[in-house]
């Protein structure tokens, strides 16, 4: 199962985007289906407006609307899961698209990772004695200043 914290930024952003074109798709197809339309005939058709056409429209947006509430839930329980695990990711810095460092947190203990496509490496065991409010710039300057002395 793929959680929030495997997929990168540009993953999620995929994903959202899929997500986003498939519900479109999937209310296009239950507005034509439902309201009869057909799309290649030239000839408009002559429908009394009345009670049941109305119905037909308020049906179509509450199956819409269910469908977004839906898919919205999927969405945040399959990719973003809530952070209640014994890995926290306090923050990344982005290098380039494909490299960032990251500041996380396992079992009190904070780790300075580099992250590639190919790698993920420990660069530095960082104290926890560091205040909660100290920034990631902050902390990577300190981490760079122990290794120079």
């Amino acid at each position: 199962m793929i959680t929030g914290q495997q997929l990168s930024q540009d993953q999620k952003e995929k994903l959202k985007k899929a997500a986003w074109l498939l519900l479109l798709l999937l209310g296009l197809i239950l507005i034509f289906a439902y309201l009869g339309s057909d799309i290649s005939s030239s000839e408009p058709k002559s429908q009394p407006l009345g009670d049941y056409s109305i119905w037909r429209v308020v049906f179509t947006v509450a199956v819409l609307l269910a469908l977004f509430y839906f898919g919205a839930r999927l969405y945040q329980k399959k990719v973003i899961q809530p952070e209640n695990g014994t890995i926290r990711v306090l923050s990344r810095q982005y290098l380039d698209t494909k490299h960032y460092l990251a500041l996380i947190e396992v079992e009190d203990e904070r780790l300075l990772i580099g992250v590639s496509d190919a790698s993920i490496n420990l660069l530095k065991t960082v104290s926890t004695g560091a205040d909660d409010s100290e920034d990631f710039s902050k902390l990577l300057q300190k981490a760079g200043g122990d290794e120079s002395e």
